[in-house]
């Protein structure tokens, strides 16, 4: 049974937020019914993409050994906000 700050993987594509299945998730929250959770997906750079409700039907749990092999392209349009893309910020520092 999934618990609070499990890994989940998602089963299936989610197009309203660009998760595509095999994103990587965190169970934020475990309904009291155990049937279902809250988990948030969050881009590689730590920004919160969405926090859904969502059915253990919906989920999987990921190992540990699992997430060393996963890829950030589970996520669509993640360096995105809307239609602009996303700046880096980029510092320069001389050289001492």
């Amino acid at each position: 049974m999934f618990e609070e700050l499990d890994i989940v993987v998602l089963n299936h594509d989610i197009e309203k937020y660009s998760l595509k299945k095999g994103a990587i998730g965190t169970i934020v929250y475990v309904y009291k019914n155990k049937k279902g959770a809250e988990v948030e997906f969050m881009t590689d750079e730590g920004k919160t993409i969405a926090v859904l409700t969502l059915n253990f039907t919906d989920i999987s749990s990921k190992s540990e050994i699992d997430l060393k092999s996963h890829k950030s392209d589970r996520i669509i349009n993640h360096s995105t906000i809307g239609d602009l893309p996303f700046i880096y910020p980029m510092f320069i520092y001389p050289y001492t």
